[in-house]
C-alpha cells in the first residue's frame, strides 16, 4: 500500500503538481502566525505539566499529566510500534513542533498520508533541558519585544509629564515652536474678525487650522465652539466649549455656549444653571439675561421671565431683541395692550427681522384685527420673499375667512418656487380637500410623502380622503402608519374612530375615541362620537350619561343637548326630551336646527303650537332645502287645521324623506284629513313598512285601521 501513494502523484500532470506545492505553501504561510500561537501553549501546557511531575526526575517522567492529546492510539509502521501525536493535527505546519519535541517524527501510512508520531521509548523524553530553555528563551523575546517596544514611548510621556526636569532642555528647535505660536495667534485673530462679522464657515475653518498647529489653544478652541453652534454643529460645539472649561472653569463664554446649546436642546433647566454662572462673573450680561428670560418662559414660569427680561430691558432699555422677548411674555400672559406696544418699540428701534414683524401680526390676528394683520404679513413677505412661517399663516388667515381658492392658489405659487415649504404643502393638501377637488389633494399628499417621508399630516389627508371615497380599510391602514410613527396621535384615532365606525364595528371606534379622551377628556367631537358608538351598541343609558356629560363640560354648545334630546325621544322619553331641545334652543337660539328641533317635539306633544309653528317658520327660513325642516313647518300647519298650507312642505319632505315614517305618516294624516283616503292608505302602509317600531308607525298603523273601516262601511 505504501508504494502506491508515489506511483499516484507521479501520474498527476506536472503543472498540477506545481499548483498543489504553491497552494500549499501559501497555506502554510498564513497559518504560521497561529502555529506560534499553539506552540506557545504547548509549551506552557508542557510546563504545567513537569511541574505537576515535581516528584519524578526531570524530564524523565511518564506522558500521563501531558497524555491523551500528546499521544494517542498505537499503529505499526514497517515493522516498529508508534504513538500518534494528537498536538501536531491543530498546526499548519507540523514541523514547528519539534522546536519543543524533537523526537516527533513525520510517518508516511497507508494511500500516502504522513502523520506525526513517536516511537515507543521516546515519549518518556518528549525534550531536552537544552531544547525546552532555548525555546521558552525565544518565546519570551518575541512577544515581549513589541510590548516593550509599544510601553516605552507612553512611559517616556508619563514620567516626562510628573517629572518636568527630566523634559530634554531647550534647543534650537525653540525659534520654529516660537514661529508656530504666532502662526497660530495670527490665525485666531483672524477666525475671531470672521467670527465677529457672521463669516461662520470660514472662521471655523480658520480655528480648525490654528487647532491643527497647536490642539490645546484655548481660543480657538473656544471659538470652533463659538462657530459650530451658529452652524448648528451641536456635538461639535459642546466637545470643544467642554475642553475650554476643563482647563478655565470660570471661562463665561464657554458657558454661555454651553447654555445656548442646552436651550437648542430643550433642556432649559440645564440652561437655566449655566446661565446663572454666567450672570454670577457678568451681571449685565444682556444676551445671557434674555436667554434667561426665554428659558424660564418655556418652562412655563411666566412671572420670573417677565421679571428677569424687564431687569434686563433696565440695563439696556433700547435693546429691540429684549423688546421682543418681553412682548412675547405678555402675549403669553394675555398682556396683549403691553404686549402690543413693546412689538411696535422694538419695530421702531430699528428690529426689523421676519420674527418681530410676524409676532405682531400673530397678536393682531389674536385681538381680530385680520386687515392689519394681512397688510403685515405682505410687508413682511416683500422684503423676505416666501418665508415659511409668513406664508404659512397668511394661508390660515385666508382659510379662515373663507378665501379658500385665494388660499389654494397662494399655496400653489410659493410651493412650486420653495418645495422644501412642507407645512405649506401640507396646507395645500388641507385645502384642496376642503375644496372637493380629492384626486388633487391625493396627489398632493403622495407627493409630499415621497419628498418627505412620514409625514403625519400627508397621512391625515390621505386618510381623509379614503374615507370621504368610503374606503375606509385604506383610511385604517394610513391611521396605524400614524400610530406607528408616534406622531399626532389624537387625529389619527380620531380618524381611525370614524373608519370603523363606516366598517360597522363601534367596538374599536369606542376604543379609540377612549384614547383621546384619556388625554383630551373635554374633546367634544369625541364625545359625541362615543355616544354615538355606545347607541349602535345598545348601551342607550350609557350613551345618555356621555351625552349629559358632555352638555355639562360644554355649556355653550347646544350640539350635545340636541343629540342628548334625540336619545331621549328614541327611548321613549318625551319629557326629557322636550326639556334638552328647550335648553339646546335658549343656548342657541339663532340655530335653525335648534329651532327645528323645539318646534317639533311641541307640535309632537300638541304643545304651543303658536311659538311651534313661528320657531318652524324662522328655522325654514334659514334651511327652505332641509326636507326634515320642511316636514316639521307642514305638520304644524296641518294640526292648526292649514291644509292647504301644508301640502307643499310634507310633499316635498316626503318625496325626498321617502325611507322616513315621520314624513310619510304626516302626509297621510294629510291626505286622510282631506278626503284623499287612497293616497292616505298607500302613505300609511309604506310608512309602517319603513320602520314598523318607529314613534309615528304605531300611529301609521292607527290610521291605517281607521281608514280600513271606513273604506269597509
Amino acid at each position: 500500500m505504501d508504494s502506491d501513494a508515489p506511483q499516484s502523484r507521479e501520474s498527476e500532470p506536472r503543472g498540477r503538481s506545481l499548483w498543489r506545492l504553491l497552494a500549499g505553501g501559501l497555506v502554510r504561510l498564513c497559518r504560521l502566525p497561529f502555529d506560534l500561537l499553539f506552540l506557545t501553549v504547548d509549551y506552557l501546557r508542557l510546563t504545567l505539566w513537569m511541574g505537576m511531575e515535581w516528584r519524578a526526575p526531570l524530564l524523565a517522567a511518564r506522558l500521563t499529566g501531558f497524555g491523551p492529546p500528546a499521544a494517542l492510539d498505537t499503529i505499526e509502521v514497517s515493522g516498529r510500534r508508534m504513538r500518534r501525536c494528537g498536538l501536531a493535527r491543530k498546526y499548519g505546519n507540523p514541523a514547528l513542533l519539534r522546536l519543543l519535541l524533537p523526537d516527533l517524527l513525520p510517518v508516511r501510512v497507508q494511500h500516502g498520508k504522513v502523520i506525526w508520531a513517536w516511537e515507543q521509548g521516546s515519549i518518556l523524553h518528549p525534550t531536552t533541558p537544552t531544547r525546552y530553555i532555548t525555546l521558552g528563551l525565544a518565546l519570551a523575546l518575541g512577544w515581549g519585544g513589541p510590548a516593550l517596544v509599544l510601553a516605552v514611548p507612553v512611559s517616556r510621556h508619563a514620567i516626562r509629564q510628573r517629572l518636568p526636569w527630566l523634559r530634554p532642555a531647550p534647543s534650537a528647535t525653540l525659534t520654529q515652536h516660537a514661529r508656530s505660536r504666532e502662526a497660530v495667534a495670527g490665525l485666531c485673530a483672524n477666525a475671531d474678525r470672521l467670527l465677529a462679522a457672521a463669516s461662520y464657515p470660514e472662521a471655523r475653518a480658520a480655528y480648525r487650522q490654528a487647532l491643527a498647529v497647536d490642539p490645546g489653544n484655548p481660543t480657538a478652541l473656544l471659538g470652533s465652539g463659538m462657530a459650530a453652534l451658529e452652524l448648528g454643529l451641536n456635538s461639535e460645539a459642546e466637545e470643544s466649549l467642554n475642553k475650554v472649561l476643563r482647563d478655565a472653569p470660570g471661562n463665561h463664554r464657554a458657558a454661555w455656549g454651553l447654555a445656548r446649546l442646552a436651550f437648542q436642546a430643550s433642556a432649559y433647566k440645564k440652561a437655566i444653571e449655566a446661565l446663572k454662572k454666567v450672570l454670577a462673573a457678568q451681571p449685565d450680561d444682556v444676551p445671557a439675561l434674555a436667554l434667561l428670560a426665554d428659558s424660564h418662559r418655556c418652562l412655563g414660569e411666566l412671572d420670573q421671565a417677565l421679571a428677569v427680561a424687564l431687569d434686563a430691558l433696565k440695563r439696556s432699555p433700547a435693546d429691540g431683541k429684549l423688546m421682543l422677548t418681553a412682548a412675547g411674555i405678555q402675549v403669553d400672559k394675555e398682556n396683549l395692550d403691553e404686549a402690543e406696544s413693546l412689538f411696535r418699540k422694538a419695530l421702531e428701534a430699528g428690529e426689523k427681522g421676519a420674527d418681530g414683524r410676524l409676532g405682531l401680526a400673530r397678536l393682531l390676528r389674536t385681538r381680530g384685527r385680520t386687515s392689519e394683520c394681512e397688510t403685515a404679513l405682505r410687508s413682511i413677505l416683500q422684503d423676505f420673499p416666501d418665508h415659511p412661517d409668513t406664508a404659512v399663516m397668511l394661508v390660515d388667515l385666508w382659510s379662515t375667512q373663507g378665501a379658500t381658492a385665494r388660499a389654494t392658489e397662494f399655496c400653489r405659487e410659493v410651493t412650486q418656487r420653495r418645495p422644501t415649504i412642507y407645512a405649506l404643502r401640507e396646507r395645500l393638501g388641507g385645502l384642496l380637500i376642503r375644496s372637493g377637488d380629492f384626486d388633487g389633494a391625493f396627489e398632493t399628499a403622495s407627493a409630499l410623502l415621497r419628498d418627505q417621508p412620514g409625514s403625519a399630516m400627508a397621512h391625515v389627508q390621505l386618510a381623509s380622503i379614503f374615507l370621504q371615497k368610503g374606503l375606509p380599510s385604506q383610511a385604517i391602514e394610513q391611521c396605524l402608519t400614524i400610530l406607528q410613527q408616534g406622531s399626532n396621535p389624537a387625529e389619527a384615532h380620531r380618524l381611525l374612530a370614524a373608519a370603523y365606525m363606516m366598517k360597522r364595528d363601534p367596538v374599536q371606534a369606542m376604543a379609540s375615541l377612549e384614547t383621546i379622551l384619556k388625554a383630551l377628556p373635554n374633546d367634544l367631537e369625541s364625545l359625541m362620537r362615543l355616544a354615538e358608538c355606545q347607541a349602535h351598541t345598545g348601551a342607550a343609558e350609557k350613551a345618555i350619561e356621555t351625552l349629559t356629560g358632555a352638555a355639562q363640560r360644554h355649556p355653550l354648545s347646544f350640539v350635545p343637548l340636541a343629540e342628548l334630546g334625540r336619545h331621549h325621544f328614541g327611548a321613549n322619553r318625551p319629557a326629557e326630551a322636550l326639556a334638552a331641545f328647550r335648553k339646546a334652543y335658549e343656548v342657541a337660539p339663532g340655530e335653525w336646527s335648534a329651532q327645528n328641533n323645539l318646534a317639533a317635539m311641541l307640535a309632537l306633544q300638541s304643545q304651543e303650537l303658536d311659538l311651534a309653528l313661528d320657531l318652524a317658520r324662522k328655522a325654514y327660513s334659514t334651511a327652505p332645502a332641509n326636507p326634515s325642516v320642511a316636514d316639521t313647518l307642514g305638520w304644524i300647519l296641518v294640526l292648526r287645521g292649514a291644509y292647504a298650507e301644508a301640502e307643499p312642505f310634507l310633499a316635498f319632505a316626503e318625496a325626498t324623506l321617502s325611507d322616513s315614517v315621520s314624513p310619510l305618516y304626516h302626509h297621510a294624516e294629510l291626505k286622510a284629513r282631506t278626503g284623499d283616503r287612497d293616497s292616505a292608505l298607500r302613505l300609511a302602509r309604506r310608512a309602517i313598512e319603513v320602520g314598523a317600531n318607529a314613534p309615528d308607525a304605531a300611529r301609521a298603523r292607527q290610521l291605517l285601521e281607521t281608514l280600513t273601516r271606513e273604506k269597509q262601511r
